[in-house]
C-alpha cells in the first residue's frame, strides 16, 4: 500500500508515509528511531528532515491552505536550528565519530565516573570539537571539549564523564572546523550509587519591585522572591535549601551576573533553580531584557540583563536538574521574524485589579498564515542544543504578565506557591511535584485567574529529565541558608 501508516495508543500516534515522513503527537516519539549504514540513531539525528506533516497531510488529501501552514511551521523551526531547506535535501559530507567499546560498556554501575574511548575522523577537514550530552544537558560545557590543539583530521580520546544517578543517556559527536557535525553515537548507562542522599537545592532569586525610574516601581516583585525561597524551604525532599537573593538596588545587571557564580557548588545530583520578577523588556530588535533597578527603560541594553545571561549562568555547572522561571512581561520566546504591529493591549473584563509588568510598548504579531510560530512550539519537539534547562515563562512573548493585591503576588508565581501549598500542582498523587507537573498546572491556573489574558509558555524543555521539585508534605522544613 502506498497510504500512509497510522499507529496509535490512546492520545499517542503517529502517521508514517511511505517515503519516511511522518507526523506523530508532540512529546510522545521517544520509540522513535533511525537506522543509517547498519546502525540505530536516536530521534533527533534526523527528525528536523522527516518530521514532516506538511508531507503527511498532502498524501492524506488535506487543504492546500493547511498544508502551506503546516510547510512555513517546518521552515520556521528549522531556521530556529540553523538549516535552510536546501541543506536538509541532499547529502552532506560529515565528520565521523565511533565508540570503538561501546558494546563492551555495562548496562549498570556503581561508579559515578565512566571511562570512555571514542574515535573521530574527516577526510577533508580538521576536527574542532567533541560534543557530549548527558540527558540533553551538555558536558562539560556547551561547547564541548575542544580539538583545536590537536590540528588533526583524525584523534582518538579517552573522556571521563560524571554520571547522574538512574539512567544516563549519553550522546557523543565531532564537529569539523567547518562547523559540521557528525552523527551522533548514543547508549544508556544506570549509575546506582552504593548509598543515597537527599539533593541540596541552589535557589537563585532577584526580586524587582524597586527602580531608579520610580515610576516603574513594582508591589509583589520582590515579595514573590521571598515568598518562593520561603515555600521550597518547606520541602522535606531536600537535604538543604542553599539561596542566595537580590532585590531592589542590589539588583543590578553585574551584581546577579557575580552572585550566580555560587550555582557552580552544586552536584550533579542536586538542582538549581532560578527565579526572577521584574519589568520584561523587549527592545527594538526584539531582544529580551529583564529590567534590573538602574535600568534605562527607553534602552533596554542599558543596564538590562540579557535573556541569553540567564541561561549562560548555568553554562559548565556540574548539576544536570536545572529549572528557570521567569515573571515578567513577554518572558515567552518571540519570533524576530514575523511581522509585528505595536498597539494598546485589548482591554477585558478580569474579577481583579490588576498592574502590567511591562515597560514597552505593548507587541502583537499579525494573525493568519505569516504567524507560523505559534504553530512550529505546538508541532515538534525542542530539539535544539541549549544548557539542558527547562525555562518557565510567565507570559507569551507578546503578552503581559500581571500582579494584583487580590492575589498578593504577581499572578504566575502565585499560580506556583499555590500548587505546592494545595498539593493540586502534584498531577498523578504520588506525593511529589516533578518540573512537567508544576508546569503543566501554572499554565492552566494562570489562564483561568486571568481570564485568558495571560498564557504562561516553555521557551525549553528538557524532556529528558523531569525531576522532582519538591516534596508534598506539611511537616517541618529543611534549614535555608542564606551565603553571605
Amino acid at each position: 500500500s502506498r497510504e500512509p501508516k497510522h499507529v496509535s495508543s490512546g492520545l499517542n500516534y503517529i502517521i508514517l508515509s511511505p517515503d519516511n515522513y511522518y507526523k506523530a503527537s508532540k512529546g510522545h516519539n521517544e520509540g522513535i528511531g533511525f537506522r543509517y549504514n547498519g546502525n540505530l540513531y536516536t530521534i533527533d539525528q534526523f527528525d528536523m528532515r522527516y518530521n514532516r506533516p506538511d508531507k503527511v497531510l498532502t498524501s492524506l488529501g488535506v487543504s492546500k491552505f493547511s498544508v502551506k501552514l503546516y510547510t512555513k511551521a517546518w521552515e520556521k523551526r528549522i531556521s530556529k536550528m540553523g538549516f535552510s531547506p536546501e541543506a536538509l535535501s541532499g547529502e552532506l559530507a560529515l565528520p565521523s565519530i565511533e565508540i570503538p567499546g561501546k558494546m563492551l560498556l555495562p548496562i549498570t554501575t556503581e561508579n559515578n565516573k565512566l571511562k570512555l574511548n571514542v574515535k573521530a575522523w574527516d577526510e577533508d577537514h580538521k576536527l574542532d570539537r567533541i560534543s557530549v550530552f548527558i540527558n540533553d544537558v551538555p558536558y562539560p560545557e556547551l561547547t564541548g571539549i575542544s580539538l583545536k590543539n590537536k590540528n588533526a583530521n583524525q584523534v582518538e580520546q579517552e573522556l571521563s564523564l560524571n554520571l547522574s544517578t538512574g539512567v544516563n543517556l549519553v550522546k557523543v559527536s565531532v564537529f569539523n572546523e567547518k562547523g559540521l557535525e557528525s552523527l551522533r553515537e548514543s547508549f544508556k548507562i544506570i549509575y546506582e550509587p552504593k548509598t543515597k542522599k537527599k539533593p541540596d537545592l541552589y535557589i537563585f532569586t532577584v526580586g524587582v519591585s524597586e527602580f531608579a525610574d520610580k515610576d516603574r516601581n513594582l508591589k509583589f516583585a520582590a515579595k514573590d522572591a521571598t515568598d518562593l525561597v520561603k515555600k521550597f524551604g518547606e520541602s522535606k525532599y531536600f537535604d538543604n535549601v542553599i539561596s542566595e537573593q537580590l532585590f531592589n538596588e542590589n539588583a543590578t545587571k553585574d551584581k546577579v551576573i557575580k552572585t550566580s557564580e555560587f550555582l557552580k557548588k552544586a552536584a550533579v545530583d542536586d538542582q538549581i533553580i532560578i527565579y526572577l520578577s521584574s519589568h520584561g523588556l523587549l527592545d527594538d530588535k526584539l531582544d529580551y531584557y529583564l529590567a534590573m533597578n538602574d535600568v534605562d527603560f527607553n534602552d533596554a541594553a542599558k543596564n538590562g540583563l540579557p535573556y541569553d545571561a540567564i541561561n549562560n549562568m548555568l553554562d559548565g555547572s556540574n548539576c544536570r536538574n536545572r529549572l528557570i522561571m521567569i515573571d515578567a512581561c513577554h518572558s515567552g520566546e518571540v519570533d524576530k521574524e514575523e511581522e509585528v504591529s505595536r498597539s494598546a493591549v485589548a482591554s477585558g473584563n478580569v474579577d481583579v485589579t490588576i498592574n502590567k509588568k511591562s515597560g514597552t510598548t505593548f507587541v502583537r504579531p499579525k494573525a493568519g498564515l505569516k504567524n507560523s510560530f505559534t504553530y512550529m512550539k505546538t508541532l515538534f519537539n525542542d530539539v535544539s542544543k541549549g544548557t539542558g534547562s527547562t525555562v518557565i515563562s510567565a507570559a507569551g512573548g507578546y503578552e503581559f504578565a500581571l500582579e494584583s493585591e487580590d492575589w498578593n503576588n504577581g499572578v504566575f508565581t502565585y499560580a506556583v506557591l499555590e500548587g505546592l501549598s494545595s498539593g493540586d500542582a502534584d498531577r498523578n498523587r504520588d506525593g511529589f511535584v516533578h518540573v512537567s507537573e508544576l508546569k503543566d498546572y501554572v499554565t492552566l491556573k494562570v489562564v483561568e485567574l486571568t481570564d485568558g489574558k495571560q498564557h504562561p509558555t516553555t521557551r525549553s524543555e528538557n524532556a529528558l529529565n523531569d525531576f522532582i521539585l519538591f516534596k508534598v508534605d506539611r511537616q517541618m522544613p529543611v534549614k535555608v541558608i542564606n551565603q553571605d
